[in-house]
Parts: structure tokens; C-alpha cells; sequence
């Protein structure tokens, strides 16, 4: 397999080996432990890592009124309630998505840093090294 870095090979030959096996293993977000139907859970751990949503208003907004209400009612408690029905995690205390043992989850959160653009360039050769080859 010419062109291909050490690991996109292994992915590749072991790919013809497990064509007929059904994925019973994932990773994914735990909101879809919510919204997907079917059998369908998660693998409870000591720490999940957490990516909180931003929302932001445009200065060029058609109904910036329209638009600061709904911000502020997704913040209000009945808000949080209905982004939690989601399957996401908020932030207010106490309101957590329909998951089995939720309250655990959010304790053992961990918010993930936003990297720097040094970091960022790092990360990004590091990773196109990794997967792509030399």
C-alpha cells in the first residue's frame, strides 16, 4: 500500500478481516446515549472530557431583540430543562439529561482548554504526521 502512513496500512488490513463483524464498540458524545433509539449505552469512567457550547448574537442580526430573548430564556432554568431533554449537559445545577446515573457523569467533568495557536500548529503537524506519513 504505497502512499499510506504505518497506521492507515494496519487500518486498511484488518478492515478486509472485520467487513462482516457488527460494531458493538463506539466512541462517540454521550448526548447520543439520549437521543439515539435502540440499545444503546455508555462505560462508566472516572473523568469525561467537557466542551461547553458557545452562543453568540451577529451585530447584523434581522431581530437582535428576538435573538437576546431566546439566549436568555436557553439560559433560564426551563431553558437548561429543555437543552437537557436533548441529551446535552448544561450548566445549572441540578437539571441533567434522561442518563442513567447523569449526576455522576457531571461531576467527573473536565473542561478541555481551548488551544493556543502555537499548540494548535503543533497539534495539527503532529497529527498530519501521524496519519498521512512523512
Amino acid at each position: 500500500m504505497p502512499n499510506l502512513s504505518p497506521l492507515l496500512q494496519r487500518i486498511f488490513r484488518q478492515s478486509s478481516e472485520i467487513r462482516t463483524v457488527v460494531s458493538l464498540l463506539g466512541i462517540t458524545y454521550l448526548q447520543y446515549v439520549v437521543q439515539q433509539k435502540g440499545p444503546i449505552g455508555y462505560a462508566p469512567l472516572d473523568k469525561y472530557l467537557a466542551d461547553p457550547t458557545d452562543m453568540g448574537l451577529s451585530a447584523k442580526a434581522a431581530n437582535p431583540n428576538a435573538g437576546k430573548i431566546f439566549m436568555e430564556y436557553l439560559c433560564s432554568p426551563e431553558g437548561q430543562k429543555r437543552v437537557a431533554e436533548t441529551g446535552e449537559f448544561v450548566l445549572s445545577p441540578g437539571i441533567y439529561p434522561a442518563l442513567k446515573d447523569a449526576e455522576k457523569v457531571a461531576s467527573n467533568m473536565v473542561f478541555m482548554d481551548n488551544p493556543t495557536v502555537e499548540q494548535l500548529q503543533k497539534l495539527q503537524a503532529e497529527f498530519r504526521q501521524l496519519f498521512f506519513g512523512p
